[in-house]
Order: structure tokens, then C-alpha cells, then sequence
């Protein structure tokens, strides 16, 4: 599961760096953005935050970025080299060559936090892999289940749940006696 892509912005009222920012974004981020940059409102059910404080270098949560989540599958159970597999009768358009989404590479479900230098994978059979990416950049040595590395991996998989739950479509809203209370932004953090 890819973690860690580079994002640009360049325009108006963004202040430019030549380092990388600190904050974790996803690509459900953007949207948001966009909504605050032209002075609209986010709207409701919209995942993402909005990143216009760290771009227009305001002042903004670092807890609400110091983590980010993903989420891989289209469910089911996982196929494994030993399954007979046919792509073809899967819908794999022979014309088209490789098709990187289809049900042998989405089979499963599993979840992604990624903060600090670690990442946790986790899926719907209560596997997991942890990652220290400053000393493993490229994922050969699995962490999780290691004794010495129990309290990051407990860390970890409290931040993976508090994120599961954020996520959950809020649609519909009741409408009579009940008023969603939320962030303009969309954070989940205090800062102001």
C-alpha cells in the first residue's frame, strides 16, 4: 500500500519552501482546499480537511496532520498464489495489457495510518505489519507482533481505529432535533 507521495501547490497566497512540509495529507484533503481557497463552504459528508492554513503559512493543528490514513480493497477474502485465478474472466481486457485494478490485487480489505517515520497496515483478518520507515524505507523488516516494538504498535493501531471511526459516512443527517456539530474545516483536533 503506497504511503508517502509528493504534492505540489503552487498559486495564489501559497507560500512557497524549498522542504517539505511536516504535516500527513491525503488526496480526500484536496477538495477541501479547493472549498476554502475560493471561499466556499465544505460540504457535508466531504471527508478531507483543509489544508489553505499550511499552504498560506497560518497558523493550524499539528495534531489534526501529524498522522494520515488510507484504505485498500474491495473486500472479500485475499487471494494468495495458491487460488486459480483467471484475470480474463475477472474483466481484464485483453487489449489493455495490465490492469492494476482488478479483484487479485484489491481482494480484502485493509486499512493504513502512517505518522512519524512508522507505518500500520491492518486487514479484515486481524493481520497487521508494522514499519519504521526512517530505518526501513522499504518495508523488508515487519514490526508487528515483536514484543520491544508492543507500545508504538499499540499507538498505532489506537490512531488506525480513532481514523476507521472519523471516516464513517455521516449521510444522512437526522433532520428534526439534532444539529452535527463539525469543524468549518473539517479538523477533529482542537487548535483554536
Amino acid at each position: 500500500m503506497l504511503i508517502r507521495i509528493p504534492f505540489v501547490v503552487v498559486g495564489p497566497d501559497v507560500v512557497a519552501s524549498d522542504e517539505p512540509h511536516p504535516a500527513h495529507i491525503t488526496t480526500a484533503d484536496i477538495m477541501p482546499t479547493i472549498c476554502e481557497a475560493i471561499g466556499t463552504d465544505i460540504p457535508r459528508g466531504v471527508q478531507g480537511r483543509s489544508l489553505w492554513p499550511l499552504l498560506t503559512g497560518e497558523d493550524y493543528p499539528e495534531a489534526e496532520f501529524d498522522s494520515a490514513y488510507a484504505e485498500h480493497g474491495f473486500g472479500g477474502l485475499h487471494y494468495t498464489a495458491a487460488d486459480d485465478y483467471d484475470p480474463h474472466g475477472d474483466g481484464l481486457n485483453p487489449a489493455v495489457g495490465f490492469d492494476e485494478l482488478n479483484g487479485w490485487s484489491q481482494s480484502g480489505t485493509m486499512r493504513a495510518i502512517r505518522s512519524g517515520d512508522w507505518k500500520l497496515v491492518f486487514d479484515m483478518q486481524e493481520h497487521g505489519q508494522l514499519y519504521n520507515l526512517a530505518e526501513d524505507p522499504v518495508e523488508l523488516n515487519d514490526l508487528f507482533g515483536q514484543p520491544n516494538h508492543a507500545e508504538i504498535q499499540s499507538k498505532m493501531l489506537a490512531k488506525l481505529l480513532g481514523w476507521t471511526l472519523r471516516v464513517q459516512d455521516p449521510l444522512p443527517h437526522p433532520r428534526r432535533r439534532y444539529k452535527l456539530k463539525s469543524d468549518e474545516r473539517n479538523y477533529w483536533s482542537p487548535y483554536r
